[in-house]
């Protein structure tokens, strides 16, 4: 390997080594998906080998009409990112270490290798760190961050863009990652800047782009808007130690009221772990959710049903400071 990125990762190293500059330029473009904080001491690092092989010609496919044929296959702390007929990546998580090829047509579409070559093997070396995660959106507000956590297809995207147009901040619409620091809760996102929306939620919105051609790859395929570009002052990048932390549990209200209850943090860790990520590692995952109670035990926890008003649900969510 003839060059190489050295990565700040929520605070652990990543080295990414490549034969191709533009390889590289793929591994910044990941890393401005992560929130930014202080490099940690001490910490392992993470190594990903890749090398670029060029195409002889064209053959007409496109990697987007087989995006959703992607996949990560894993054994234990063992596995391979595929990437169709356009790389293979070999990772061994225990080591934090990986290497793989990836075809030079995929770098026509630098969101989709980025997102799915190097994200991957990233979010997944996370995993095994003493982080604790949910598959939520952040919202931030004068040292307060609401999380909303919940199923897909429940609104929290389109619930997010309603409190960016009251004032706060996006962390993020993907990932929310947790850490202990001296006792105190710190957040950090993954997808920062980054919001999804259904083509019918976007209609709430006209002054955002018709097209984008970056899609979310869980769920229903959704646009991925990247606010750090087109709306960055709505965008907090940085890692936050919140004074105050709300965290609801979302679901869409069967008969289009807005209603917001406190639920009993006793019973929250078992609500909410179809919202964390699984390994099949059980002391992983053990790890990981040691974190989220702790989460839970700082937070104040609320159910939140969403009604069809931007209006009310935006008035709920403010209530939650008195």
């Amino acid at each position: 390997m003839t060059c190489q990125q050295p990565l700040n990762i929520l605070g652990y190293p990543f080295l990414v080594r490549s034969n191709s500059t533009a390889l590289l330029a793929l591994a910044r473009l990941s890393q401005q998906r992560f929130s930014q904080c202080e490099r940690l001491p001490g910490k392992r690092l993470a190594t990903l080998d890749l090398l670029l092989l060029s195409e002889p010609h064209e053959d007409g496919l496109s990697p987007l009409q087989f995006e959703n044929q992607f996949k990560t296959v894993a054994s234990g702390p063992r596995g391979i990112i595929q990437l169709g007929r356009w790389g293979s990546i070999f990772a061994d998580w225990k080591r934090h270490s990986a290497f793989g090829f990836i075809s030079s047509a995929l770098l026509a579409h630098p969101a989709l290798a980025s997102r799915h070559a190097l994200d991957t093997f990233i979010l997944v070396s996370l995993l095994r760190r003493r982080l604790g995660v949910l598959h939520a959106s952040a919202l931030a507000a004068s040292e307060r961050v609401i999380l909303l956590a919940g199923a897909h297809g429940t609104g929290k995207s389109t619930t997010a863009l309603h409190l960016l147009r009251a004032g706060y901040r996006l962390v993020s619409d993907t990932l929310v990652f947790v850490r202990i620091v001296d006792e105190q809760i710190q957040l950090l996102g993954y997808g920062v800047g980054e919001l999804k929306l259904t083509p019918d939620s976007q209609s709430l919105f006209p002054d955002l782009p018709l097209q984008t051609a970056d899609l979310s790859i869980d769920g229903r395929r959704k646009p991925i808007f990247n606010l750090r570009e087109q709306m960055p002052a709505y965008v907090e990048s940085a890692a936050l130690m919140p004074r105050e932390i709300a965290l609801c549990l979302v679901r869409r209200s069967a008969d289009g009221q807005t209603r917001l209850q406190p639920l009993d943090p006793a019973n929250a860790l078992r609500q909410m772990l179809s919202s964390t990520s699984y390994l099949d590692e059980p002391h992983v995952m053990a790890q990981n959710l040691a974190v989220i109670d702790r989460l839970i035990q700082r937070a104040r926890i609320f159910a939140l049903e969403l009604g069809s008003e931007p209006s009310t649900i935006v008035a709920a969510l403010n209530s939650l400071w008195g």
